[in-house]
């Protein structure tokens, strides 16, 4: 097979994709849906997925986003060669031709948004076609196929809405969803590029045989064309291409290339017309491809999943949960995934023992007629209301080390409570232990240096005196390793903070004092521009910046350089 290519003049990448052993594979693409389609879709699609019960995963992801990655390079190269020899290509070529390096890009970005540790984590499904692959793939996947590579937010929020009402996603799963996204686009635009790379290569090696200016043997080198032509399913674009240049055979190989024809293609008419529609479908696939990777990160996604997703949408209706910012919305969304994997319940069972434990401290919603099956409802609680609710309404007080053991109560589970013990006596006494460590740490380090040679020595008051002065500089020493070693070890934390969307209300205005020492003409009128620049980068109505003044030190209560 490969002599046939070669004898016909074709490139490495041509002959690369018209000789491979394995079938060109069918793009992701199937009947189109609507929503009440998509809604009854989703609850089927979750009563189908079984999720394998073993942590062990088949590693089949990442091998073949590099696969999608060498198959896009690649076509795209002959591509963009036929389109350099202006060809007559597929308009799906084109597009690929125009996009073909920000699609691979694409790709080797994928990798770094979910890695591997990432990836590991997701439950994975049982059952082929996607044995072992992550559950939320198979969803990316039904929605690839059923939007042609297109996205709708309002759809996306009914096909996982009535997803979840049967099985509802991990936190992981769900924002594991646009990288998925993501997976599945490339992988469906790297099966039309292959498609169209394929068919191009067909049609040249038509041409090819039609204009070979040195002598081969036309009918053996169809011969051996054929078999490999047909296992790739491309034989109808090479005799179709033959066809269409019928006046230009060769006597040599015409009755070869008419046997052929008449073989493969009793009926031309309806072939040409099955491969004219099979191009503009493609067309549409890589169009819609393309421009749903490029609004992937714009969707509001957040809103999506809190809307939803019942567990995220019972969180949504606790108002501290609902006015904190995003950064404190996530802390909170990690502690439940961390709990759920710590004592192996299921993050739904943490969220509603969180919703439990606030709505018994007073910082719940009342239930709305709407209930919360119908999304995620705003709170009605203004954020001048919030302080007021305390910090026992906030998620993150049972999430974190002051509510825990109490939340565990609520589980029911019994586990870890030594070291939350452990954790709680640490923050109860950490001024004593940080000052008892550096205490224990002058003391030694000077004993050590009173220690050299000499020293004792001296008489009992030099001894003293040079004890309290290697004890100053030893308490020095010893503060500056402590706090690098507490850097070091200890991550920073954001503060928890509230979005206030619409801005700081007149009831928490707020005051930015600055302190500053009047020194000379040119510090203060930089001290008045840091103000200047302070209060023109922070445009909220109720927060406004001062200037703390003072004097430097001086002997008179006024001085000759006051008044300038």
């Amino acid at each position: 097979m490969w002599t046939a290519l070669n004898t016909l003049g074709l490139d490495e990448l041509e002959t690369g994709f018209l000789s491979t052993s394995a079938p060109l594979e069918p793009p992701i693409r199937a009947d189109l849906f609507g929503a009440d389609r998509f809604a009854e879709h989703g609850r089927s699609l979750a009563q189908a997925q079984v999720v394998a019960k073993s942590r062990s995963y088949r590693a089949n992801f990442f091998p073949k986003l590099k696969g999608n990655v060498a198959t896009l390079r690649d076509a795209c190269a002959v591509l963009e060669t036929h389109a350099g020899l202006d060809h007559h290509m597929a308009p799906a070529a084109g597009w690929l031709v125009e996009h073909g390096i920000v699609l691979v890009q694409q790709l080797l970005s994928v990798r770094k948004a979910m890695p591997t540790h990432y990836y590991s984590k997701l439950p994975r499904l049982a059952q082929e076609p996607l044995a072992g692959l992550p559950r939320v793939y198979g969803i990316a996947w039904a929605w690839v196929a059923h939007t042609d590579s297109g996205i709708d937010e309002s759809l996306l929020k009914v096909f996982l809405a009535a997803y979840q009402s049967h099985s509802p996603l991990t936190i992981g799963e769900l924002w594991a969803i646009p990288t998925t996204l993501r997976v599945v686009l490339l992988e469906n635009l790297a099966r039309l590029a292959e498609r169209a790379a394929s068919v191009q290569a067909a049609r040249h090696a038509a041409h090819r045989w039609i204009d070979a200016t040195v002598a081969i043997d036309r009918a053996a080198v169809l011969q051996q064309l054929v078999p490999m032509l047909r296992h790739r399913g491309l034989l109808h674009v090479f005799a179709l291409q033959l066809q269409r240049r019928e006046d230009e055979w060769s006597a040599d190989g015409a009755d070869a290339a008419h046997d052929l024809i008449r073989a493969c293609l009793p009926d031309s008419a309806a072939a040409l017309q099955e491969l004219q529609r099979q191009e503009a479908e493609d067309h549409q696939s890589v169009r819609n491809a393309v421009i749903a990777l490029r609004g992937l990160s714009v969707i509001a996604w957040r809103e999506i999943f809190f809307e939803s997703s019942p567990m995220l949408a019972r969180l949504h209706a606790l108002p501290v949960f609902a006015a904190e910012s995003n950064e404190t919305q996530d802390r909170g969304l990690h502690a439940i995934e961390r709990i759920a994997d710590t004592y192996r319940v299921t993050e739904a069972q943490v969220c509603d023992a969180v919703v439990h434990r606030v709505a018994q401290s007073g910082g719940a919603l009342a239930p709305n007629a709407a209930g919360l099956s119908s999304g995620a409802p705003r709170s009605v609680a203004s954020d001048a209301d919030l302080p007021r609710l305390g910090a026992r309404a906030a998620p993150l007080h049972w999430l974190g080390a002051d509510g825990l053991a109490d939340l565990l109560d609520t589980l029911g589970e019994p586990r870890g409570r030594l070291g939350l013990r452990a954790l709680r006596a640490w923050r109860r006494h950490r001024t004593p232990a940080y000052l008892g460590l550096v205490l224990l740490g002058t003391l030694a380090l000077t004993a050590m240096l009173l220690h050299a040679p000499g020293v004792l020595a001296m008489s009992v008051w030099m001894t003293v005196v040079s004890a309290v002065l290697v004890a100053v500089v030893a308490s020095e020493l010893v503060i500056v390793l402590l706090h690098r070693l507490i850097a070091e070890s200890l991550p920073p934390r954001l503060s928890a903070r509230l979005a206030l969307q619409s801005g700081i209300p007149p009831e928490q205005r707020t005051l930015v004092v600055v302190p500053t020492m009047l020194v000379d003409e040119a510090s203060i009128a930089h001290a008045a521009q840091q103000l200047e620049q302070h209060h023109l980068s922070n445009p909220e109505r109720h927060v406004q910046f001062a200037l703390l003044s003072d004097w430097l030190d001086a002997d008179t209560q006024r001085v000759a350089s006051d008044q300038p």
